[in-house]
């Protein structure tokens, strides 16, 4: 007799294992990603919140931030991270400012807007990772563009 039938029952078990596995493996991926970094899974959890209120969320995140930091400028702070920096921050207003001042510029709207996030980037690491000052060009960027520096250096010297 013909071995056709069999051939494809075994083709399509074969192919339906290979599925299944691909799903528990993505899964597991996923799931041992989130053990080990909780900090990112509570962060992804804000923003899926966030999301499915109908908020518009930044495309680009400054990941060299520190995580407060972070979460603030993309607007992804929790309740009780707010509340902590409202009683624990006395220049969390300069933070604020520093991030009015620069939202347009990181959500890539704008002329030049991949060069204009790279500074901004720049100068946010500079003085709120590596803690110093920064060079004169980013200075005349940061004037140029409107951006409120002096807030961003208060926070820092703050937050030391």
């Amino acid at each position: 007799g013909s071995q056709f039938f069999p051939a494809v029952f075994g083709y399509v078990i074969g192919l339906e294992l290979a599925m299944a596995s691909l799903g528990i493996g993505r899964a597991t991926a996923i799931w041992l990603h989130r053990y080990v970094n909780p900090h990112l899974a509570a962060e992804e959890e804000i923003a899926g919140i966030a999301y499915s209120k109908g908020r518009e969320l930044p495309s680009k995140v400054n990941r060299g931030l520190p995580d407060y930091e972070r979460r603030y400028l993309a607007s992804l702070a929790s309740e009780e991270e707010l509340l902590w920096a409202k009683e624990n921050l006395t220049a969390l207003d300069d933070f604020e400012s520093w991030r009015i001042s620069t939202e347009k510029d990181r959500n890539g709207e704008g002329e030049d807007a991949m060069i204009t996030l790279l500074s901004l980037q720049e100068i946010e690491r500079n003085i709120l990772v590596d803690k110093k000052e920064i060079g004169p060009k980013m200075k005349e960027t940061s004037e140029k563009l409107g951006w409120d520096v002096m807030a961003l250096q208060n926070f820092s010297t703050e937050t030391n």
